[in-house]
């Protein structure tokens, strides 16, 4: 959380839903009873797949954004990666939004079922995770400023407020 909102302080501006969405994740933070590697950046486009025979993960990359934390933490960004508002950032429909998976509560369970592990905090996580790509899209639009290319910032700018909000309400619960 310091991490995020240290970011946030750089590139983001006076939007009330982050302030709201900050001070909600701040008073929440849950007490994690397992700790495991956590990716940062968990998604479709950063796993390499083995399609041959039985289609498989044969690989996960990008660790740049890796550390140590809940597991649920990337089951969480995973989820809100299929908020229809980061198609705009991309300028595209991104390949998580696809209807082909599961929504994020059918993300949640699976994960439950398949590892035997209760999803813990999950509103926290989602709240977190929104609050994450809010930044990272307030910092492609910062970047993009900058840098005098307005087009691609300004997509990233419209998906900002959508996360926050969808951060407050709980998306994907």
């Amino acid at each position: 959380m310091r991490r995020w909102s240290g970011q946030w302080e750089i590139v983001g501006d006076e939007r009330p839903e982050a302030a709201a969405l900050w001070r909600r994740l701040s008073s929440h933070v849950p007490r994690s009873a397992r700790a495991t590697i956590v990716h940062g950046d968990y998604r479709i486009d950063n796993a390499l797949v083995h399609v041959e025979g039985v289609p498989r993960i044969a690989a996960i990359v990008d660790w740049e954004l890796s550390t140590v934390g809940d597991a649920v933490a990337d089951l969480a960004l995973m989820a809100v990666y299929r908020h229809p508002a980061l198609d705009d950032v991309l300028g595209f429909p991104g390949a998580w939004t696809s209807d082909c998976w599961p929504s994020p509560q059918g993300l949640a369970e699976r994960y439950a079922r398949t590892s035997g592990q209760h999803v813990d905090h999950w509103d926290f996580h989602l709240g977190l995770a929104c609050y994450k790509l809010a930044v990272i899209s307030a910092g492609i639009d910062y970047r993009a400023r900058v840098a005098s290319d307005g087009r691609m910032g300004a997509a990233a700018a419209s998906a900002v407020t959508p996360i926050l909000e969808a951060g407050l309400s709980g998306w994907g619960a």
